[in-house]
């Protein structure tokens, strides 16, 4: 099972105002940061997440990796007691140094937002 991992706790949907980092170090990332309001995280094998790999450029900056969830210094969190769409499985995931190979990187720094087809 997989999930999905943009909004963030102080930034929601906005993108530009993601605090996530991932900073190249030899063939891996170290990601830091969180991610909230996202559905399945409690039962997840793997995430789509992004973070800013060059905080100068806005939403231009961000890339996506595959993290999984057996990766040191991830952890999740359910969100209990919510006012609605309490069927809904919705928390939050941490992440603290998480170390991840440059190969879960899609495509190059920079293109996490990026859509792309082919004709």
């Amino acid at each position: 099972m997989d999930a999905f991992g943009l909004t963030e706790p102080d930034a929601g949907s906005d993108v530009a105002a993601m605090k996530s980092t991932a900073i190249r170090d030899g063939d891996s990332y170290i990601l830091n940061g969180s991610k909230t309001w996202i559905s399945l995280c409690d039962v997840a094998d793997h995430f789509l997440m992004f973070a800013k790999t060059d905080s100068d450029v806005a939403h231009k900056g961000i890339t996506a990796f595959i993290v999984e969830r057996s990766y040191q210094g991830v952890e999740t969190k359910a969100i209990k007691g919510k006012l609605g769409i309490r069927a809904g499985n919705t928390g939050e995931v941490f992440l603290t140094d998480v170390r991840v190979p440059v190969a879960n990187r899609l495509g190059e720094e920079g293109e996490g937002l990026k859509s792309r087809c082919q004709h």
